[in-house]
């Protein structure tokens, strides 16, 4: 298992902004991008300045796809493919390093917000993520300080 701290991004603006403007991002940190239900979602990587791994994740918790290695500052989109509740970012080729595939299964509710640190951006909430060897589960809500 690997954790991520994970950045959610819920409404309109923050998961417009996404990971924009980021010169780095550790490992085990992330943004999870929860729609609240399942639709065709596109992204792309304008302003964002590090290779990423999405993946699209539907509200039955499969991965539906990774996109591995997202090519910083493309404007290409990133389709879903078809539709998906939530899309979980990533540096780029953690999937790869951490043996995590379409088909597995995420676990944990989408709902759960933590409170942030206190630099984070505005807007902003946290949640714990766990990842890793060919199974995913996340959000899973982290007790005490974030």
């Amino acid at each position: 298992m690997h954790a991520f701290a994970v950045e959610l991004a819920t409404t309109d603006a923050e998961r417009e902004r996404g990971l924009m403007f980021r010169k780095e991002l550790p490992d085990g940190q992330g943004m999870l991008f929860d729609f609240q239900r399942d639709q065709p979602v596109a992204f792309w990587m304008h302003n964002t300045y590090l290779s990423l791994d999405m993946m699209f994740i539907r509200s039955d918790g499969r991965i539906m796809r990774i996109e591995e290695d997202a090519k910083p500052e493309s404007d290409d989109l990133i389709p879903s493919g078809s539709p998906v509740r939530a899309v979980l970012e990533v540096i780029g080729g953690s999937s790869r390093r951490l043996g995590i595939k379409p088909g597995d299964r995420v676990t944990g509710a989408l709902s759960a917000y933590l409170p942030l640190p206190k630099n984070a951006p505005d807007g902003w909430r946290t949640a714990g993520c766990l990842a890793g060897g060919g199974r995913t589960m996340y959000p899973q809500p982290r007790t005490g300080g974030v």
